[in-house]
């Protein structure tokens, strides 16, 4: 639960944040708990690439920067519309030191939704924030790993089995390079990856307008052999942490185990510019890919995505044991790549 201070409610004033970018970047700069999905260019993000609304809160007190909750609107007649902090990515939730403020955000947060007609407040946390009992999503953990100071000793941390699936990747003779310039070559293998899922790929110009804004802070990793792109991962360092978000590995390609090369390349080079952190995302908790994350010797810290404002009180997902949901993932699998790239894109910015 986030530490927090005990001040008078009323003195305590929740408004939508107007002031600069500037004001919100550096409390969120300065904060313990703050985290890369709460900078301010993630709403620049999702209104320039998708279209969406975002409805930043702030909590002041004596007109102090004491508090804030990044939401995104996202608006959808056929998924349904939504008030979450933050879409699309990995967590986001309310940042403050004081326990008023929590109460007071998630308060004015549950007003907005009910002023824009959602069909639900989803407030994605990486710390449970408050003691209020909400229904709570507990599927999904997010997987740190605490980075040594130099390559030998981060290799024994790992497990055997992942060592010897780096130096596989090696002995193929693959070749890792990183840089901004990569960025079409990431969305090649990441859109054939996720047509294989048989999920709706986020569009190219999302991943433009995310370079747009982080600029030097984001990594493309691609992973080849010989002039074949075999993998790929975006990278985004924030603080004392570098955050692994997206990646994909094309089918026919995954016995060359780019995967474990490339997340140990990431490694490598945070070690190198003196990180302390390597987050590997999110994961389901009882999932393959959150074995693979165990394995590099990640520490699973769990993910509190809570529904404040639910009115149907049914907490909502695509249940893949959905006979509709398997034929639908079935049906996109099988559609030619350019479809899929081009459809995908439309639909997977209505699914956050």
């Amino acid at each position: 639960m986030i530490e927090a201070k005990a001040i008078p409610e009323s003195s305590i004033d929740i408004r939508l944040f107007d002031d600069t970018p500037e004001i919100w970047d550096n409390y969120v700069t300065v904060h313990k708990d703050s985290t890369l999905y709460h900078l301010f260019a993630w709403g620049n993000v999702m209104e320039e690439a998708f279209g969406h609304k975002k409805l930043y809160l702030g909590a002041y007190l004596y007109n102090k920067l004491v508090g804030i909750l990044p939401l995104i609107l996202v608006k959808s007649k056929l998924f349904g519309s939504c008030l979450t902090s933050m879409p699309f990515l990995n967590y986001g939730g309310v940042c403050t030191n004081h326990k008023e403020a929590v109460k007071l955000l998630y308060v004015k947060a549950v007003e907005l939704a009910k002023a824009n007609n959602v069909d639900y407040l989803e407030i994605r946390n990486l710390q449970k924030p408050s003691t209020t009992v909400y229904k709570t999503k507990l599927e999904k953990a997010t997987f740190i790993l605490a980075l040594c100071d130099n390559e030998k000793d981060m290799l024994k941390v790992f497990r055997k089995q992942t060592r010897n699936r780096i130096r596989k990747a090696e002995k193929y003779g693959l070749r890792v390079e990183n840089g901004a310039c990569l960025s079409d070559d990431f969305y090649e293998a990441f859109s054939v990856a996720m047509k294989e899922h048989g999920t709706p790929v986020l569009g190219q110009k999302f991943f433009r307008t995310v370079l747009k804004y982080f600029g030097e802070m984001t990594g493309f990793y691609v992973a080849y052999k010989d002039k074949h792109i075999i993998g790929s991962k975006l990278t985004i360092s924030f603080k004392d942490t570098v955050y692994q978000i997206w990646g994909g590995y094309p089918q026919k390609y995954r016995y060359l185990q780019a995967n474990y090369l490339l997340s140990w390349e990431v490694i490598k080079q945070a070690i190198k510019k003196k990180y302390r952190y390597c987050d590997f995302g999110r994961s389901n908790i009882s999932s393959g890919p959150a074995d693979f994350k165990r394995y590099f010797g990640c520490e699973q810290h769990q993910l509190y995505w809570e529904y404040p404002y639910l009115p149907s009180g049914k907490i909502p997902g695509l249940n893949p044991q959905n006979k509709k949901f398997r034929v639908a993932i079935s049906i996109w699998k099988k559609l030619p790549l350019g479809v899929t790239r081009l459809v995908g894109p439309v639909i997977s910015k209505k699914l956050p």
